[in-house]
């Protein structure tokens, strides 16, 4: 199965920095040959995007679905890891708002808070399907 596992890094200053890449995990053979996902770009806050402190944003990426299986709203993204300086967050999970077919592309996204200090913020997020354990 291909997941994707991108993260989000706002540094010193606010500076905003997108991290990532797509990364496989053991699965059975016929899910393999049905789930695949892949980055495209970043749809909003590219690399570099200066944000302040204490801003509430929804970062957008455009992600390609190109497996056989559509991707329903019960899909999910779970945070698997993060560093957040003082007063950030990030959601630790969230669903697609709505479904990707295989061999098209759609947009996720995730809402976050930034901190009230200065500082890097990371949050990486992987695809589970329903009903799959982490």
């Amino acid at each position: 199965m291909r997941i994707i596992k991108r993260g989000i890094l706002l540094g010193l200053l606010g500076l905003m920095t997108m991290v990532g890449s797509v990364v496989t995990r053991p699965s059975t053979p016929a899910d393999a040959a049905k789930l695949c996902l892949q980055f495209l770009y970043d749809v909003n806050y590219p690399d570099g995007t200066v944000v302040g402190k204490n801003r509430q944003l929804r970062k957008e990426w455009q992600v390609f679905n190109c497996g056989t299986r559509t991707w329903g709203t019960s899909f999910t993204f779970r945070r698997v890891s993060h560093l957040f300086p003082v007063g950030a967050f990030a959601t630790g999970a969230f669903n697609l708002t709505s479904p990707i077919a295989g061999n098209q592309q759609g947009t996720i996204y995730v809402d976050l808070t930034t901190g009230s200090e200065s500082g890097n913020f990371k949050a990486s997020y992987q695809l589970y399907t329903p009903g799959e354990k982490a």
